[in-house]
């Protein structure tokens, strides 16, 4: 029974020769060689024909050709495209100024709602101590009048005591 694991005590065989290529069926010389099979580089070998390998040599060159043709055709810009690239370009450079601008307003507005928050306070605390203010006007002129009655009735009493004494 053999084993698919090679051990160590097992010699390592390495077949170096490549398979062999099998003929074509149809081939365009004629010789049951396909085109693959064709040897350019050894006028000895039975399957070398000059002209087929000029031949596949200028198919090859005309191929590259077109290929290189095709892709340059495919990668030359579109006008249109280009232009309403131009105009996305040209209109997003508009908007982002605009936003710039729009950022700039709401940073001064944002400025203006602190500064009135500031100046509401303000107010709120001057309209508190105007509150305490008053109170404490009316309170003393309360006083005072209390004060003043008070003087009169001395006042008086002392201008009747005069008078009888």
């Amino acid at each position: 029974m053999s084993s698919p694991y090679q051990f160590a005590d097992e010699p390592l065989i390495i077949d170096t020769q490549l398979p062999e290529l099998a003929p074509s069926e149809s081939s365009d010389s004629g010789n049951n060689l396909s085109f693959l099979d064709l040897d350019c580089t050894d006028p000895s070998s039975l399957s070398f024909n000059p002209f087929e390998c000029s031949t596949f040599e200028s198919e090859s060159i005309n191929f590259a050709a077109e290929l290189q043709q095709s892709v340059s055709q495919e990668l030359i810009p579109d006008t249109g495209v280009i232009n309403q690239l131009n105009e996305l370009n040209f209109l997003y450079a508009k908007l982002e100024q605009r936003v710039n601008e729009l950022d700039t307003m709401c940073a001064k507005l944002q400025n203006q709602l602190h500064q009135q928050s500031n100046l509401q306070s303000r107010l709120s605390s001057v309209e508190t101590h105007l509150k305490q203010l008053v109170d404490w006007y009316f309170g003393f002129k309360t006083t005072v009048n209390r004060n003043t009655e008070k003087v009169a009735l001395e006042i008086s009493s002392l201008k009747l005591r005069k008078t009888f004494f």
